[in-house]
């Protein structure tokens, strides 16, 4: 949330300059963002690099013990500093070295030294940066600049996401989202049966998503079913007094098609819920996979003529006849569609140039277009 410039408050008498105080705004505000992804963002990272959970725990515990103990050295350093920029200028570098380690040498030597390095270059930073305010601001003003300082802050780490994976298969374990202290989405992924979040999923894992559990609201959590050739039949959530239960499910032919859709759950008096089938008769749509209903030409999918006149059975305009058009599509008054015309080519025939005295004539074939069609 920006602050208007009438409403930055510096010390009385000569004071600091617009733009320190804004550049001093948007150092807070992307150090903030740069910061919240390391906790996280790394242990996803970690993750994917085969660590265990073990190694990743003692990682973030080694890093969490050096943030908490070099508070009061940390304070110390800016204290004795002649340049409080200059001890944020090494913080900074220090926590881009953590994250090149991290990236290159994702090896527990390397990647707990850039743990501690991180940790001690953000002990340095939050005293440098209430130092820099002071000094730009006076003691007359520090407390408003401090509450400034939290705002930008809080925008750069508004809302952060943390993502886990089954070592086993690197499938997606876990997905959540956070404000603060306060869990605005979290999820479970499960791939075969739990007796507590999944109980009736195969016992083999073929990576299909079979139960997904919502730990903010259970009656958003959903379990899927899937028919022998791995296509998915139907989709059911639990159902609560804030999310009401629905599902869906699906059929399929023997040659592959999917021939309908309905809605098992969720769809209860006055609501009108559509469904849609389709049929592929074994001596029609089966031979060509298209439905049966419509008309194609030889060249394909496309619609030749189909009767787009409907009546419908409910609602205010029941027993009234109208008509569906699509987009840029012109209707006849029969209310059916008809193919465009197709071009129709005339050989061009015109004398070749003599070459001699008595040079017999030839003829020359070229198409010419003679309909509007081949004009556009």
């Amino acid at each position: 949330m920006a602050v208007p410039e009438d409403r930055v408050s510096v010390a009385p008498g000569p004071g600091p300059s617009r733009g320190s105080l804004r550049g001093l705004d948007w150092f807070i505000f992307f150090l903030a963002d740069v910061q919240t992804g390391f906790g996280p963002f790394i242990a996803v990272y970690l993750t994917t690099e085969k660590w265990t959970q073990a190694q990743i725990g003692l990682v973030l515990s080694i890093g969490g013990v050096i943030g908490l103990i070099g508070q009061m050295p940390g304070g110390a350093i800016v204290d004795a500093a002649r340049s409080e920029r200059l001890v944020a200028g090494f913080a900074i570098a220090a926590i881009g070295c953590s994250a090149l380690g991290y990236a290159a040498w994702p090896i527990f030597p390397i990647v707990v030294s850039a743990a501690t390095l991180h940790a001690a270059a953000s002990c340095v930073l939050g005293p440098a940066i209430a130092a820099i305010s002071l000094g730009l601001v006076g003691p007359q003003a520090i407390g408003e600049r401090l509450g400034r300082n939290a705002r930008f802050a809080s925008l750069g780490n508004g809302v952060a996401a943390a993502l886990t994976y089954f070592a086993d298969r690197l499938q997606m374990q876990s997905l959540s989202y956070a404000k603060g202290a306060t869990t605005l989405g979290s999820w479970n992924y499960w791939y075969k049966t739990d007796s507590t979040n999944c109980p009736g999923a195969p016992a083999g894992n073929n990576g299909q998503i079979q139960c997904i559990t919502d730990n903010v609201d259970s009656g958003r959590s959903v379990a899927y079913a899937y028919d022998a050739l791995y296509r998915a039949t139907s989709a059911v959530t639990n159902g609560s007094a804030n999310y009401p239960k629905w599902g869906l499910s699906w059929s399929y032919d023997r040659y592959g098609n999917r021939t309908g859709q309905s809605i098992t759950s969720g769809c209860v008096a006055p609501m009108t819920c559509p469904t849609n089938s389709l049929t592929f008769s074994p001596s029609a749509g089966a031979l060509t996979n298209r439905p049966d209903g419509y008309s194609f030409d030889a060249n394909g999918p496309e619609i030749d003529s189909v009767d787009l006149r409907t009546t419908p059975s409910t609602g205010p305009k029941a027993g009234k006849p109208f008509v569906i058009v699509p987009t840029g599509l012109k209707l006849p008054p029969d209310g059916r569609t008809k193919p465009a015309p197709r071009p129709r080519w005339a050989p061009q025939v015109r004398p070749a140039p003599q070459v001699g005295k008595h040079a017999p004539a030839r003829t020359v074939q070229r198409s010419r277009c003679t309909t509007s069609a081949c004009m556009r």
